[in-house]
Order: structure tokens, then C-alpha cells, then sequence
């Protein structure tokens, strides 16, 4: 069984308001209701064999998910993702 470390631990819980920067540097709270809302959210996806996971990618790249995800009606770029993972993994396995 593959064992996951959890953001969701107690460690990680804030019973205060958080300040947080935006992008327009102005401060952003968080509270302790958005975190347990979080938490479970990130539960039910674990428990739906999900798991989310933050990437770092060049704006050409993400517009590249934006044209797929508009193109095929997709609801949001992680299932533009997945579609390009699907068919690159389809062109691996012919070649091999």
C-alpha cells in the first residue's frame, strides 16, 4: 500500500485567519471554515482514487490547455491535461 503524507494533518490546520499576499500584493485571509472545506474536498478526491497536484508551467503551454479544454468542451484544464497524458501514454505503448 503506498502511504501519502497529508497537507491535511493537524499540523497544517489554522484555527486563526492566515494573511495571505494576492497577486496584486494586497492581503488575502484565510479562515479556519475555508480550510476544513479544503480538507474535505481533497478527501473526497483521495477517496475517488484522485489527488491534486500543483504544476508549474510556461503560459504557452497552459494556453495550449486553454484552446483544448474550449475546443473540446472540456469543464477545466485538468481534463485537457489528462486527455493529452491519455493519448501521449496510447502513442507509447504502440511504440513499445
Amino acid at each position: 500500500m503506498r502511504s501519502y503524507e497529508s497537507v491535511d494533518s493537524d499540523a497544517n490546520r489554522f484555527d486563526t485567519r492566515v494573511p495571505s499576499e494576492t497577486d496584486s500584493g494586497s492581503a488575502m485571509q484565510k479562515t479556519t471554515n475555508s480550510t476544513a472545506h479544503t480538507r474535505q474536498y481533497r478527501q473526497r478526491l483521495r477517496a475517488s482514487g484522485g489527488e491534486e497536484v500543483l504544476f508549474q508551467l510556461p503560459r504557452e503551454t497552459i494556453a495550449l490547455l486553454d484552446q483544448l479544454k474550449e475546443s473540446q468542451g472540456l469543464r477545466n484544464r485538468s481534463q485537457a491535461l489528462m486527455q493529452l497524458i491519455e493519448k501521449g501514454r496510447a502513442t507509447a505503448q504502440q511504440m513499445t
